[in-house]
């Protein structure tokens, strides 16, 4: 089974790490962004609820119901935002959307109660007079430091919503981008990190093959240069040592090949390692031929061959 190299073990994890890294920024990013932008729709929709009350103050102004209609009616065209007017009572004065005779009572309102205790109150819900879900910010009227009413602005949650899938549209857009940019990146770090152990491992090999003089590159790397450094005087020594022994064969081949005696070297399994000329003149076999062959193959003089078995059981 061919095992998988360095890189398919580092580039899946290092583009694993980048992912959910991406993904959890982006969830934050979208999270944050949802929040202000419905943070900013609400203070918008403050706005033009002040607008509103800045027109009708008086409260001789929400005694005209037929002008505090028109008025809703006529900004909330403009503002494209339904504006509402309503008594403390919960009675609706004016509407930009529907006729105030029409609608219920509106003083069990969450935003409503919060206006009416004061504050500025906020709400996202179900419209049952339009039927869907709408933001709502309501403000007070206040008169001679009482409250006489209150102005609220609403907008379609659908509306956001569009604004907010058009902006998630782009963080995905973007983020596959990213995406496709971190996947490039991973698998060149991968690589560079992958490459220096790929060539110590050809350099080896090299060596393993008995090419000791072609040296390995030194890695910028500190650990990996190590390494290649040791590689490297190991494959020196070696060189020496092997040079060391052919010298010294040489030498030996020299005094043998040099000597009138007849020469033969027998392991123990008495095989033929090395004899000289003047002994294969006197066996009358070939200097070649004759090595790694067994004494009986070679020596035909019974004598010789006692003499050889002799000298062998009295090493044993």
């Amino acid at each position: 089974m061919r095992r998988p190299k360095l890189l398919w073990h580092l580039f899946p994890y290092f583009l694993l790490v980048t992912l959910v890294t991406l993904v959890a920024v982006t969830w934050y990013s979208a999270h944050s962004w949802r929040a202000f932008f419905l943070g900013q729709t609400a203070r918008d929709l403050e706005t033009r609820a002040r607008l509103v009350e800045t027109r009708i103050s008086g409260r001789a102004a929400l005694e005209n119901e037929v002008w505090v209609d028109k008025l809703c009616k006529d900004l909330g065209k403009i503002t494209s935002t339904r504006l509402t007017v309503i008594l403390p009572s919960g009675k609706v004065l004016g509407d930009t959307d529907e006729a105030p005779a029409k609608m219920d009572n509106h003083g069990d309102r969450p935003e409503i109660q919060e206006a009416l205790a004061g504050k500025e109150g906020v709400s996202t819900r179900f419209s049952f007079t339009l039927g869907h879900n709408r933001m709502y910010v309501a403000v007070p009227v206040k008169s001679q430091g009482k409250i006489i009413g209150v102005v609220r602005a609403s907008l379609p949650m659908t509306s956001i919503a569009q604004a907010l899938k058009a902006y998630y549209l782009q963080i995905v857009l973007g983020g596959l981008f990213i995406a496709l940019l971190v996947a490039l990146l991973s698998f060149y770090i991968a690589r560079r990190l992958s490459d220096p152990l790929e060539n110590l491992k050809r350099g080896a090999l090299r060596f393993a093959q008995g090419d000791l003089s072609r040296k390995l590159p030194i890695p910028r790397t500190d650990e990996l240069a190590s390494l290649a450094e040791v590689l490297n005087e190991m494959a020196g020594k070696l060189e020496d040592r092997i040079n060391a022994l052919i010298r010294q064969g040489q030498m030996q081949e020299a005094v043998l090949s040099s000597m009138i005696e007849g020469v033969l070297a027998i392991d123990a399994g008495q095989r033929l390692i090395a004899l000289n000329r003047a002994a294969a003149r006197l066996l009358g076999v070939s200097q070649e031929g004759a090595l790694h062959r067994t004494v009986p193959e070679i020596v035909q003089d019974p004598e010789l061959r006692w003499f050889i078995n002799r000298t062998l059981s009295a090493q044993d």
